[in-house]
């Protein structure tokens, strides 16, 4: 399979005109919460938005690193506490890097996007990849792990999805039409 390149793409707000090698998209339901004109890229103003970022990224972990630096950057510029920086940086870390490491498997490569409408309530996050599906085509169950035990009997995983769950609020996924879309709300101090 050819392999595509990721571009980043950070819109000053939905107010503004899309970024320069923006890639175009189609207009997507959008996330709950989310102002309908804040869906997919617009060029449309948006009542309640303070800002607009739209991220493709490729499917490789340094990819996912440069993207991670970009939105962590940009929601900083749009006002957001460093606390809510890095509750946005740890969620969308684990989520991208997910997709990476698990949609993304084999001979199956591509590019993901990564919107955020930045509102004055908290941020409202869509990732999208065409990757394998996940297992039973539902987000998946996090259990806590009793911590109690011996160093060496730790897990090993299954932190991601329990620090997802407590961070993000209205986590939904849903397979559609061979794509994978994943939106939640992350609630915002600033």
């Amino acid at each position: 399979m050819e392999r595509r390149r990721a571009s980043g793409t950070l819109g000053p707000s939905c107010a503004g005109s899309a970024t320069p090698g923006a890639a175009a998209s189609d207009p997507t339901p959008s996330a709950p919460g989310l102002p309908a004109e804040c869906s997919g890229v617009t060029q449309r103003p948006c009542r309640g938005c303070l800002g607009y970022l739209h991220e493709i990224v490729g499917d490789t972990p340094n990819d996912v690193r440069r993207a991670l630096r970009r939105i962590v950057r940009s929601l900083a510029l749009h006002g957001l506490s460093a606390k809510d920086c890095v509750d946005a940086e740890l969620v969308l870390a684990e989520i991208m890097n997910n997709v990476v490491e698990h949609s993304y498997l084999g001979p199956i490569s591509g590019v993901f996007s990564v919107e955020i409408a930045i509102l004055t309530s908290g941020l409202n996050v869509v990732v999208e990849d065409d990757g394998a599906p996940m297992p039973n085509l539902r987000l998946p169950a996090s259990h806590p792990h009793d911590l109690s035990v011996e160093l060496n009997d730790l897990p090993e995983g299954g932190f991601g999805w329990l620090m997802i769950r407590e961070l993000a609020k209205d986590l939904h996924y849903e397979h559609h039409k061979g794509r994978n879309r994943l939106q939640f709300r992350l609630e915002t101090s600033s």
